[in-house]
């Protein structure tokens, strides 16, 4: 019995180390001004055809600007990207065309969607038959995939797509209120 005992422990081992990197691999990491989502785990692909698409529901991890979106892609294919504040229900609302190779592919966002930590948005693949890599397991707590059929669109419970997603500082220079050298006026007359 001692080698059946080797071998429970060593499988035992394997599986605290498998939870370990798995744990690892989902994250959400702020460095340098700048945070990353990240889902890279997948187990298989969602595909679907015009007038059906499929995205993903996420939290932004800090407030500032998306400005790339990374799939897994199943095939080639000429597609819409569109994000949007909300959990996907209303698209598109900021859109752009872009080409999808087969592998990891980031799409650099033309206009960058605006986000609040804390807040929920949406990214998703319109209008061509699109394959995108998923994983069939609650990977990501934030979010899930969204998938339409016919008549509504909702979340895919317990699944998520493959992504990774920037979100950079706003730089936008912003343009101060006249109230504010008013008020300092007050403020210093009053003291």
């Amino acid at each position: 019995m001692p080698g059946q005992q080797l071998v429970s422990q060593v499988w035992r081992s394997l599986k605290v180390a498998c939870i370990a990197i798995f744990a690892i691999t989902v994250s959400s990491v702020t460095a340098h001004g700048e945070c990353t989502i990240s889902q890279p785990l997948h187990s298989g692909y969602q595909s679907v055809t015009p007038p059906l698409w499929v995205g993903q529901s996420f939290v932004a991890c800090m407030s500032g600007k998306l400005t790339a979106v990374r799939v897994s892609s199943g095939q080639e294919a000429t597609a819409t990207l569109g994000v949007t504040e909300g959990s996907g229900s209303s698209f598109p609302v900021n859109t752009q065309v872009v080409t999808l190779g087969i592998g990891d592919v980031t799409l650099t966002l033309t206009e960058p969607l605006s986000v609040t930590a804390g807040g929920t948005y949406s990214f998703a693949l319109l209008g061509a038959n699109v394959s995108l890599g998923k994983q069939v397991e609650n990977v990501y707590a934030d979010g899930n995939m969204l998938v339409t059929n016919w008549s509504s669109t909702h979340p895919a419970l317990n699944t998520d797509l493959s992504f990774e997603l920037q979100i950079e500082p706003d730089t936008s220079p912003t343009t101060p209120s006249p109230w504010t050298g008013i008020k300092l006026l007050y403020a210093e007359a009053h003291q």
